[in-house]
């Protein structure tokens, strides 16, 4: 998959950091990150960004439904379109357990929303993990399955709690991180301590400052990757992901320079 070439600008070792981050960015492709730049990720507690997960998904549903409206069509061709793109997302970057569920949970909404039916967050997470489970039940012992469904669940259980706890803290924007990262944080530590023996103390702090550039580096590249044959869109879309990776790559390095970042 061709990717942005912005990058040509960096010195070489730059160069090299920012195409394996971006390719694991978009694609999830991470065998091609250096051991010294997953280590800055791992131990900044960030490396969450660079996997694929229900944020890909939520924006590629984002995007293509976008497009969807400005094209005739009747709500279950583009219910049935949606569901297949968002699918055929999952199949490309390989299927890992949070993107299966996000792609459930998308499937759930948009067959209810099709049918004039509610949703509920509970028993839709509860139901894609029995679909997972009966498909392969090894899962289950998967650390990746763990932290995706904990962390939907520990958002879904206690983000408003957060949320009103937070109210003291200027702007909607950091109110609502700071909400998101300690719901999904506080029930995924103890997973994250089992399994990779390491928990990030700082990195629910550390890394606010980074979801919007992971935003702004996924949002465009993801519509470079659909749209990057229009001359203007396209070249513009590459040349602001180019950026936005870079500011991810020397951002992570600083904050691995924090003492007692992890423990």
């Amino acid at each position: 998959t061709n990717l942005p070439e912005g990058f040509a600008g960096l010195t070489r070792n730059r160069q090299e950091d920012c195409i394996s981050i971006s390719k694991a960015l978009l694609l999830g492709a991470r065998r091609e990150i250096s051991p010294e730049l997953n280590r800055v990720f791992r131990e900044t507690g960030l490396v969450h960004l660079l996997a694929i997960s229900g944020l890909h998904v939520g924006i590629i549903v984002m995007l293509v439904n976008v497009l969807l409206n400005r094209l005739p069509g009747t709500l279950v061709s583009r219910t049935v379109s949606l569901i297949f793109i968002t699918w055929t997302y999952a199949v490309v970057t390989g299927c890992s357990p949070s993107v299966v569920r996000a792609s459930l949970l998308v499937t759930f909404c948009f067959l209810a929303k099709l049918f004039h039916r509610q949703t509920n967050l509970l028993h839709s997470l509860a139901l894609a993990a029995l679909i997972i489970l009966i498909v392969n039940p090894g899962t289950l012992w998967d650390p990746g399955f763990q932290l995706s469904f904990t962390a939907t669940l520990g958002i879904a259980l206690y983000y408003h709690s957060f949320l009103t706890m937070l109210r003291w803290v200027p702007g909607k924007w950091l109110r609502t991180g700071l909400a998101v990262s300690l719901a999904a944080q506080v029930i995924t530590t103890p997973v994250s301590a089992l399994w990779f023996n390491r928990v990030g103390i700082l990195g629910f702090v550390t890394g606010l400052p980074l979801i919007p550039i992971t935003t702004v580096a996924l949002v465009t590249g993801l519509t470079y990757l659909m749209l990057g044959a229009c001359p203007f869109l396209g070249s513009l879309m590459g040349r602001l992901h180019t950026s936005a990776v870079s500011i991810m790559v020397q951002a992570a390095e600083w904050e691995s320079c924090i003492p007692w970042i992890t423990g």
